[in-house]
């Protein structure tokens, strides 16, 4: 596990440290828009891949790296921004599998994951993982606070040893006072007693758009 400064940087150390220029990543279509930028600002060629109710159709991607080639796929497979899609349990399986038979490494974005506001939690991608090719990105900006500027990056040692040089090389490293509040912040259970509450307001926030919508 790596801790970075933002979701975003751990896209930017994966870009520079384990993508050539102009690689070939695969995204849904639409995605998160910052995200794209931090992609197309390494020189990256960008191949979007359609969705349906149930998000990203895992059964396009052999024949969508055939043609237009895969070095890796970013994907939002909880409450997709921006969607708001979840991937079935089906789905996930089916995506590991493909990923497994492509060779192809999956970025895997779980900053909305702890804000499932109705039914039993859904599991990441990563926990299906067991290849070791899943590298899975959170982050506390979403729960916690965006200025708090900490998330983190979870895969194989070799390439978090890799992507851990490069950050020292960029910024020597996360603010250690912002580490040392989210370590507090998550040991004393502020964290779920935060998200309880920030549930019950998302959920009121929620039903009034509907509302107004109709």
């Amino acid at each position: 596990i790596l801790i970075v400064s933002g979701a975003l940087q751990a896209l930017q150390l994966i870009s520079i440290g384990l993508l050539k220029r102009r690689a070939v990543v695969l995204t849904e279509k639409p995605s998160y828009l910052y995200s794209l930028h931090v992609f197309q600002s390494m020189d990256m060629r960008l191949c979007g891949l359609p969705m349906d109710a149930g998000g990203l159709d895992p059964s396009v991607i052999p024949a969508v790296k055939k043609r237009h080639g895969a070095d890796l796929l970013y994907t939002i497979p909880s409450f997709h921004n921006p969607t708001g899609k979840l991937m079935s349990e089906d789905r996930k399986r089916e995506l590991i599998q493909i990923s497994k038979q492509l060779s192809l490494p999956v970025i895997e974005d779980d900053a909305y994951g702890d804000l499932q506001l109705d039914g039993p939690p859904s599991s990441p991608l990563k926990a299906m993982d067991r290849e070791g090719s899943i590298l899975y990105v959170g982050t506390l900006s979403k729960t916690v606070s965006p200025g708090l500027r900490i998330g983190w990056v979870a895969g194989p040692e070799p390439v978090i040893e890799r992507l851990a040089d490069i950050k020292m090389q960029t910024d020597y490293g996360s603010s250690s006072l912002s580490q040392w509040a989210a370590a507090k912040w998550l040991s004393s259970g502020l964290y779920d007693e935060n998200l309880s509450r920030i549930k019950v307001e998302l959920r009121q926030r929620r039903d009034e758009a509907l509302r107004c919508l109709e």
